[in-house]
């Protein structure tokens, strides 16, 4: 076999005009699956057959013949000087090729990966940024007014990346108010915090006024529901989230 510290003459990564590189990868694979097992002087005969336009095989006839030629040319430097058959396998051109592929690959995905991270956090910060615009133009971001209701804190809490969802929104659209960054707490506790029925008729709150389900209700009902069952508030929350996604 060929020794993996050899030169493994590097194929050059530009192909032929009009050629993709998947044809010009076929075609080196179709020269390298003929070439498996033949030693440095069968090579040669077929560069000379080849040159002299005698070769018809049809894994010559299938390919751009220049690709062709230079990965014979490219076999036959790399079998000079040794005895030993050529084998695709370890031709370190090929691993060479193989590694590349991967790291492509692996590129690749982690490209798409970070796209798809920004758009769920665009249409995260949009629907956030909405849903507080609703409760600012109905009142519901009044500060002392949860205490005012009964409840046992605000009646809306905010979550710590909203500022960081406005700015993101503003610089997106014109249709964000200006009033609504001033309300937003430079310092937001932890929702973990509060009292559970706070968390239940802020999250519930919250979700009617994406869904569009947030006029004329009486905040003061939400409130004494997530106190009696703060559990079933939090259930409907999440069941008007599904509604809504579908």
């Amino acid at each position: 076999m060929v020794t993996p510290g050899r030169l493994s003459l590097r194929i050059p990564a530009v192909t032929m005009a009009g050629e993709s590189v998947e044809k010009t990868r076929a075609a080196r694979n179709a020269v390298r699956r003929r070439a498996g097992g033949m030693r440095h002087a069968d090579v040669v005969r077929v560069l000379r057959d080849l040159r002299s336009g005698h070769l018809t095989d049809d894994a010559i006839a299938d390919v751009r013949r220049t690709v062709a030629l230079g990965e014979w040319e490219r076999i036959e430097q790399l079998l000079a000087g040794t005895a030993e058959p050529y084998v695709m396998k370890t031709d370190p051109a090929v691993r060479e090729e193989r590694v590349a592929r991967a790291e492509a690959t692996a590129a690749q995905e982690a490209e798409e990966r970070a796209h798809q991270e920004q758009r769920t956090y665009d249409y995260q910060a949009h629907a956030r940024v909405y849903a507080l615009q609703v409760m600012e133009e109905a009142g519901l971001l009044e500060e002392g007014l949860g205490e005012s209701l009964g409840a046992e804190g605000p009646l809306i809490l905010f979550e710590p990346g909203d500022l960081k969802a406005w700015h993101h929104v503003r610089e997106r659209t014109r249709h964000t108010s200006g009033s609504l960054q001033a309300r937003i707490p430079r310092s937001i506790r932890d929702s973990a915090d509060f009292p559970v029925s706070v968390r239940a008729h802020s999250g519930l709150l919250t979700m009617m006024a994406w869904v569009g389900s947030l006029k004329a209700i009486d905040p003061g009902h939400v409130v004494r529901l997530a106190q009696a069952d703060p559990e079933a508030a939090l259930a409907l929350a999440q069941w008007m989230t599904g509604v809504a996604r579908r």
